[in-house]
């Protein structure tokens, strides 16, 4: 970390449950955290050798729909008890996102019904491909997640993949076809 000075440094602030959200996770935080040039991070104050974590806040807009549909309280608690499920649950189980070769560049045709998905707020756009039953469910529900299903054994298997691209930009790409 280059150095700060303490006058463009605000320390000691704390958060609330629904105010902030790790950045990289989307987990919800609560408690301290200081801020450096507009951007908040998790803790007191900076410390001298530790790296910053980077906080966010929640996606306001899914949020305001939430609580417009439960109520302010239920929707705020619903929100990031599905959101910590979804991480939780899910993260370990996602396909590192890698492209599937096409035939003719070393590998057997791709055969079944594959899904993949995208954050929609990722600024990154990356896809991965779920593998696991439980997270499709969950994700097709979550409204953070576009989840796109080809069947490679279908014979209008293209034309899926071409809708599919419409709803996640770079799908063709990432299936290589």
């Amino acid at each position: 970390m280059t150095y700060i000075p303490k006058s463009q440094i605000i320390e000691n602030q704390n958060a609330k449950e629904g105010e902030l959200i790790y950045a990289e996770s989307g987990i919800p935080y609560s408690g301290k955290y200081f801020v450096i040039q507009g951007l908040a991070y998790a803790g007191e104050r900076p410390e001298e050798g530790k790296p910053l974590i980077p906080l966010d806040q929640p996606d306001v807009n899914t949020l305001a729909e939430i609580q417009a549909l439960l109520g302010a309280a239920t929707g705020v608690y619903s929100f990031f008890k599905s959101r910590m499920d979804l991480v939780r649950g899910i993260k370990e189980k996602f396909v590192p996102a890698q492209p599937v070769q096409a035939q003719g560049e070393g590998s057997s045709p791709r055969q079944g019904i594959s899904f993949f998905t995208q954050k929609t707020n990722d600024p990154n756009k990356i896809i991965k491909e779920i593998k696991d039953p439980n997270s499709i469910a969950i994700l097709r529900q979550d409204p953070l997640y576009i989840v796109v299903e080809i069947d490679f054994s279908s014979p209008n298997a293209s034309q899926q993949i071409e809708d599919g691209n419409k709803k996640l930009p770079g799908l063709k790409t990432f299936v290589n076809l």
